[in-house]
């Protein structure tokens, strides 16, 4: 038998966002005092996204990347359902 992962539903909630034809975009991070500020939003609506649930999705493998970013630091900017 295999362990499961329970994926939080408010986890599910981004990526049925992007089912339903939103896509998840990452504003470019500042640093302020050592840290890292990210935010990300949904496209078309222009409404923010959970950073905590966009990021678990991501790590999950239930949003992928896009493949779009400019910089090396990241691997994409915009992030769709899987």
């Amino acid at each position: 038998m295999t362990d499961e992962v329970k994926v939080p539903k408010r986890v599910l909630r981004v990526v049925d966002a992007c089912k339903r034809g939103q896509t998840v975009h990452l504003a470019l991070p500042r640093i302020t005092n050592g840290e890292t500020n990210r935010r990300y939003w949904f496209e078309p609506s222009g409404r923010p996204a959970p950073v905590r649930s966009t990021e678990q999705a991501i790590h999950l493998g239930l949003l992928k990347p896009a493949g779009d970013t400019l910089f090396a630091a990241l691997d994409s900017q915009t992030f769709t359902a899987s």
